[in-house]
């Protein structure tokens, strides 16, 4: 699927006709899983902006560590939305009878727009023991997890590197890490996302050798996730959730500009991420974002594509599962009838 190039929607600041003035005691809670990263962003947005109001919505975020945390609460009464990556983990929850959806894209990387980048330790690229990506063979690469989107990229990079996924070490580190693995030699390189990728190049011990908008474009990263139950049970409270989240989708999106926080309010957004995840924002602004599309739609081939890679890997502990059976996009669909289409 090509994505939209990174143009302010004409929807951007639409107020949908559905849209009505509440007052606080008429606002339907929705529980919100957040990363304290800065895809968070359009949630931030739609909160701050009023969107969600003007749709009944007030979100309550619960900050977790990682997305596989958030995915046992979404089949409860815990957690009502959350956005994780379309790992091996989510395929082996609904497996496992933890019935959630993926119901819209939360990011993705279109081309200028790399959020996770092939980092390599700049001495092995100053003595020339690493030239290409073909000197990946032999090297230990760190992922945030063994099983996660970073997998998939790197077989991206092998393949094109024209050496086997199996030639390049795996290990696992989280993201705050890497940079002190690679300074002390533990690893090779790392797969890392921002805005510890920036840090690790300016502290010296890294060179970004390209984004993952080079290597696996447009890959499907991550999803708004939400319970099958919930859908079913209250289903019109996601619809107008999703109204309002797209809505801070198109706002984030006029914040960007050449793969930076340049574009027309890319001081105020990068000011509301810094807020809300405690980067500092002259550091956000340095940082390449990320991005959504606006009419929230998923990747389906890029997940299709990343859950072959899963199987074949032994990644997914059992049974028949399918990109079908953990999508759902009609509601999405649904909320873009409130809003109209972004073009």
């Amino acid at each position: 699927m090509k994505r939209a190039p990174f143009v302010g929607s004409v929807a951007a600041g639409a107020i949908s006709l559905a849209a009505r003035s509440v007052g606080a005691q008429d606002l339907t809670t929705v529980r919100v899983g957040v990363l304290g990263i800065g895809s968070d962003a359009p949630n931030y947005i739609a909160d701050s902006k009023g969107y969600f109001r003007d749709h009944g919505i007030k979100i309550e975020p619960v900050r977790f560590t990682s997305s596989e945390v958030m995915m046992p609460l979404l089949s409860s009464t815990g957690l009502d939305v959350g956005a994780g990556a379309p790992a091996a983990s989510l395929y082996n929850a609904v497996i496992r009878g933890i019935d959630i959806r993926a119901v819209a894209d939360a990011s993705t990387d279109p081309k200028g727009y790399g959020w996770s980048k092939l980092l390599i330790r700049a001495d092995l690229v100053k003595s020339g023991r690493f030239k290409t990506i073909k000197d990946l063979k032999g090297m230990t690469i760190a992922g945030a997890a063994k099983a996660s989107s970073s997998a998939c990229q790197m077989a991206r990079l092998t393949a094109m590197a024209g050496i086997a996924y199996s030639d390049v070490q795996r290990t696992v580190l989280p993201y705050s890490q890497h940079a002190i693995a690679l300074e002390n030699g533990a690893i090779d390189g790392a797969l890392t996302i921002e805005p510890f990728a920036t840090l690790a190049v300016e502290s010296g011990v890294a060179v970004a050798i390209m984004g993952n908008d080079q290597f696996y474009p447009d890959q499907e990263v991550s999803c708004v996730l939400c319970s099958a139950t919930l859908i079913n049970s209250r289903r019109d409270v996601i619809v107008r959730y999703l109204a309002g989240f797209l809505k801070g989708v198109r706002y984030y999106r006029q914040a960007l500009k050449n793969g930076r926080f340049d574009g027309p309010i890319g001081q105020e957004v990068s000011q509301l991420i810094s807020t809300q995840t405690g980067v500092p924002q002259a550091l956000v602004m340095r940082t390449t974002p990320t991005s959504a599309d606006p009419n929230g739609r998923l990747n389906l081939a890029s997940m299709r594509a990343d859950l072959a890679f899963y199987k074949a890997q032994g990644f997914i502990e059992g049974g028949d599962i399918t990109v079908d059976r953990v999508v759902d996009t009609s509601l999405a669909t649904e909320a873009t009838k409130l809003i109209g289409l972004a073009r």
